[in-house]
């Protein structure tokens, strides 16, 4: 997988080389990430029906790798880590979270020639209504930075469509002014409309104005109509988000 580059903001894959270890075992499994440590375990009637009747025991990670050979400063992004996590960095704690389903950074100071991160992960009893799993559970990333930089989440795109059928585009940027156009607004006068038929996307690009890199967000226009219920759609489907109970329940009530 290629690395993304942001403007002066660069994420690397992350995701290879990692170990894990349940509390209670003595060696270390090696695994690459997204990866649930509490999949495998066996169903105990013992363990919170609320996490479908499976142990979530407090789970470790590690990685070793090596200092990056370009300057910059360096982090490391996690995209969800459940529950609890901290994140040590050659013994040392560097930051962590809490709750799991939220991404967050951490800052990478001090890098050796060969360093080892360590994440722990702990799910408290009672914390949710349906199986959430245990570990590092989505995508991680090195992040470098070199100069000013355009945050990830920094650029948020919502659209209008108006009486005439244009649609108005406002643009925000955390951290950032809007340069073109001076007043954060755009007008498309004959957008291609979102439909489940037809999902058209419109894309955003932006520039740093001391920077030469763009990037391109992408963002639909949606008919007003689809929101004032005079077009049905039907979906099939369950509630199925990491879960147990809900899950089954919503099966139930479809027959």
């Amino acid at each position: 997988m290629p690395a993304i580059i942001l403007a002066a903001l660069t994420l690397f894959p992350f995701n290879d080389g990692w170990e894990f270890q349940r509390a209670g075992e003595k060696e270390w499994t090696a695994v690459s990430v997204p990866h649930d440590a509490a999949a495998e375990l066996p169903v105990s009637r013992q363990a919170n029906p609320g996490q479908g009747y499976v142990s979530t025991p407090d789970t470790r990670y590690r990685k070793t790798f090596a200092r990056p050979e370009v300057s910059g400063r360096f982090s490391v992004r996690f995209d969800g880590v459940y529950m609890d996590s901290q994140v040590f960095l050659n013994g040392r704690l560097a930051g962590g979270r809490h709750n799991g389903y939220l991404p967050f950074e951490v800052p990478l100071d001090d890098l050796r020639e060969t360093n080892v991160l360590e994440v722990v992960c702990r799910v408290p009893q009672p914390n949710s209504r349906w199986y959430t799993g245990v570990g590092i559970l989505h995508d991680v990333h090195l992040v470098r930075r070199e100069g000013w930089t355009l945050e990830p989440e920094a650029v948020a795109v919502t659209t209008e469509l108006r009486e005439d059928d244009a649609a108005v585009v406002r643009v925000k940027a955390d951290g950032a002014k809007i340069v073109i156009p001076a007043s954060g607004e755009l007008v498309i006068e004959k957008p291609e409309l979102w439909t489940p038929e037809t999902p058209s996307l419109h894309w955003l690009s932006v520039t740093a104005v001391n920077g030469s890199a763009t990037d391109h967000t992408p963002f639909a226009s949606r008919t007003r109509r689809l929101f004032r219920g005079s077009v049905v759609a039907v979906v099939r489907g369950t509630s199925d988000c990491l879960d147990v109970e809900a899950r089954f329940e919503s099966i139930a009530k479809t027959r």
